[in-house]
């Protein structure tokens, strides 16, 4: 069975979003692009990969908003949750219209993003991961993220599986 990887990218002034095939290499490049990146980060300004189907493409990452590491093994996936979507996480990007819906299962990753807001300044320059339900990677610019909301039942039980481990 063949994967197939994407990027597919949320950009500051783009209405459409801007997906693209790819090597896993590429995925894991970016990720750990944006992840390790500070403020004084001097690495540089784009990020220039090539594609599956020939192009090659540059993007700013000061303009990167949102990206989802997607994949797609030819299986169809139901979510375990239920048949209709269920938003365990919701966030709205600056200059976006429509909100940013997450489905995952995640709980601990979504009681850390949200007991770990608090901490974040206007200075961090970082890039917030989600794993979804899929378990695909998506990565937030913490400085275009406007709104999160996130449904209580999942930070609780992300707080009571931190609070069991603390009980071993």
């Amino acid at each position: 069975m063949n994967t197939i990887y994407y990027l597919k990218f949320f950009l500051k002034n783009i209405p459409e979003t801007k997906e693209y095939k790819v090597l896993k290499d590429e995925q894991n490049r970016l990720n750990n692009i944006l992840q390790n990146r500070s403020e004084n980060d001097i690495s540089g300004a784009f990020f220039c990969f090539d594609t599956i189907d020939g192009l090659s493409i540059c993007i700013s990452i000061k303009d990167i908003q949102a990206v989802q590491m997607l994949f797609d093994t030819g299986v169809i996936n139901t979510s375990s949750n239920n048949n209709t979507y269920n938003k365990d996480l919701s966030i709205i990007l600056r200059n976006e219209k429509e909100e940013f819906p997450i489905e995952t299962e995640d709980s601990k990753g979504i009681y850390d993003l949200i007991y770990n807001l608090d901490y974040v300044s206007e200075e961090d320059n970082m890039f917030l991961p989600i794993i979804d339900v899929d378990g695909e990677l998506n990565l937030f610019n913490i400085k275009e993220i406007i709104y999160i909301e996130a449904d209580i039942n999942i930070i609780r039980e992300g707080q009571k599986q931190y609070d069991d481990e603390d009980s071993q």
